[in-house]
């Protein structure tokens, strides 16, 4: 029995291999994309059938926000992680109160940062086209007069 199955996948093996060098000798001609006319000229429509979506794709199509929390990235300041993240193509990061602003504004992002902050900070994510989309909190306070202040903050940040 076992003899048999090493023989079928074998056979299997050598098959597929053998259709795939021939396909590749034949040099058969890429297939057509369909064109459609854009502002910019002919805008290329559809793609690959072979490729692998990238996760940036995946979000897009299935209207996802993928991001990642700036705590992730030990050591570096929200600033820093906003460049990395650019990097890997993300637009979203989750916000923390204990994390350093920017090795400019050595406060941690939290409601005690002044306007003038916070609109540098805001300038700073969108130069890198990186939105707050979560912000945590370790803490809300146990006073009254603290917790709106958490949320007000987030709320200015553009946490929804």
């Amino acid at each position: 029995m076992m003899k048999c199955c090493k023989m079928l996948l074998s056979a299997t093996l050598i098959t597929m291999t053998a259709g795939t060098a021939a396909c590749a000798q034949a040099g058969s001609p890429a297939p057509a994309v369909a064109q459609a006319s854009g502002p910019r000229g002919p805008v290329p429509v559809g793609r690959s059938l072979w490729r692998v979506p990238t996760i940036v794709e995946l979000g897009q199509f299935l209207n996802w926000k993928v991001g990642v929390p700036s705590s992730a990235f030990q050591g570096l300041t929200l600033s820093e992680a906003a460049i990395r993240i650019d990097d890997l193509e993300l637009g979203y990061v989750e916000g923390s109160n204990t994390q350093w602003v920017s090795p400019e504004i050595r406060k941690n992002l939290d409601y005690n940062l002044t306007p003038a902050d916070l609109i540098v900070v805001k300038n700073r994510l969108r130069k890198f086209h990186v939105q707050i989309l979560a912000y945590r909190v370790d803490t809300l306070g146990s006073d009254n007069a603290t917790r709106p202040k958490v949320f007000e903050f987030a709320k200015a940040m553009g946490v929804r």
